[in-house]
């Protein structure tokens, strides 16, 4: 399951659902309103959380932290590009 944040892109938007080729109607996914709260609930629910973010504050609340290794001088991957990376990945 995918979870994003109330600062995340919807998911729903026209261009998204076309971008994706309509695969954003077969992954879940549902949208987290109170960080780190909400990881804390999962957590207690016995779900395993992974943080594909450099944010440390989201990140201390997760149980796992994604990294992409990067070549070096590159600074980072847009979204698009880590997020199919990471979902390619898993």
């Amino acid at each position: 399951m995918v979870l994003v944040t109330p600062a995340c892109a919807d998911p729903l938007y026209r261009r998204s659902v076309r971008t994706s080729m309509g695969t954003v109607f077969q992954v879940r996914w549902t949208r987290l309103n109170d960080l780190p709260g909400d990881l804390t609930l999962l957590h207690d629910a016995g779900f395993v959380t992974v943080a594909l973010t450099p944010a440390e504050s989201t990140v201390a609340a997760t149980t796992h932290r994604a990294r992409i290794p990067m070549a070096a001088g590159v600074d980072s991957l847009n979204v698009a590009a880590a997020a199919a990376v990471a979902c390619y990945a898993l």
